[in-house]
């Protein structure tokens, strides 16, 4: 028996279980990153679905390490500088806000904010992501969002995080902290993968632990204004982006490619042109993409 780390509703029976040494040995395949001291005491590594918000979740201990991220940030793919949310929360912001950004990375959005004009600053526990952010000058520290809320309640008029959420142990306390830090009437926003886009019928090791531990949906992300202070603004979807086609075509194809070898071969060709087609007509941006964004209003006054 588990508890829904966000309502704390029980959850008897569990989604899936993965063999740790399976996923240590694909984690060696398929990245070269050695998770051996990852996920320990989790075997079988399960996932859980909650019945009333429909949050997924693994245990907290299955959160991966700050090494486990030291590894993946050596790939360049790892920190997009530029994403579809950044655009959205910029929208969403109103002149003079103070903004802090809570796993940063190395700073792209809070440079993209303040050369906007904007006073942001940006919280990481990636020490090498924090040491490359302020070798570019920027104001971020190695600091927990605990911390921050502890000594400046009430000062932000917007906090966000972006792709971090479902990397938490405790996304409870992580979004309490964040409401936390929140001026009354400021702006949480959050960007997350949408688990009811096509990435739910993905086989994809960077979406389970210890990279991801909590799986969000349109109804998880609208629940939080059921356990926190807080009045949703907006929800949306992020439109298909170009470097992601190849994935959602792969999806539409998998029947094909659980064939024998000739299936294999024509699920490859036919998703190659469907990934021509989709980004030269321009219709991959009419189809639903990886991530969900909601900004949520701090109702309540500050402690």
């Amino acid at each position: 028996m588990r508890h829904c780390p966000i309502c704390n509703e029980p959850v008897a029976t569990p989604v899936a279980e993965t063999p740790r040494a399976e996923l240590v040995k694909r984690w060696r395949r398929t990245f070269n990153v050695d998770i051996d001291s990852e996920l320990v005491g989790l075997d079988p590594v399960t996932e859980w679905r909650c019945p009333r918000c429909g949050l997924g979740f693994y245990p907290p201990e299955g959160a991966g390490s700050e090494r486990l991220y030291e590894q993946l940030c050596r790939f360049p793919w790892y920190y997009i500088p530029s994403k579809w949310e950044h655009a959205m929360a910029m929208a969403d912001l109103r002149p003079g806000d103070r903004v802090l950004e809570v796993g940063c990375g190395v700073g792209a959005f809070v440079a993209r904010l303040r050369t906007a004009g904007w006073d942001a600053s940006g919280l990481e526990l990636n020490s090498a992501a924090v040491a490359q952010a302020r070798s570019a000058g920027l104001p971020v520290t190695n600091e927990l969002i605990e911390t921050v809320a502890a000594q400046e309640p009430g000062a932000f008029d917007m906090v966000c995080s972006f792709e971090v959420l479902e990397h938490v142990a405790e996304p409870f306390d992580f979004i309490a902290q964040q409401v936390r830090a929140l001026r009354p009437g400021g702006r949480l926003v959050i960007g997350v993968p949408n688990q009811d886009s096509y990435i739910r019928h993905e086989d994809n090791l960077l979406n389970m632990p210890p990279h991801h531990v909590s799986r969000w949906s349109p109804q998880s992300l609208r629940h939080l204004t059921d356990v926190f202070p807080l009045r949703l603004i907006r929800l949306a979807n992020e439109p298909l982006q170009r470097y992601h086609v190849r994935g959602y075509t792969r999806v539409l194809l998998q029947p094909l490619r659980q064939l024998a070898l000739p299936g294999r071969a024509a699920a490859w060709a036919l998703g190659g042109a469907a990934a021509l087609a989709l980004t030269g007509t321009g219709l991959h941006r009419r189809l639903t993409g990886q991530t969900i964004y909601a900004c949520l209003e701090r109702t309540d006054a500050a402690a």
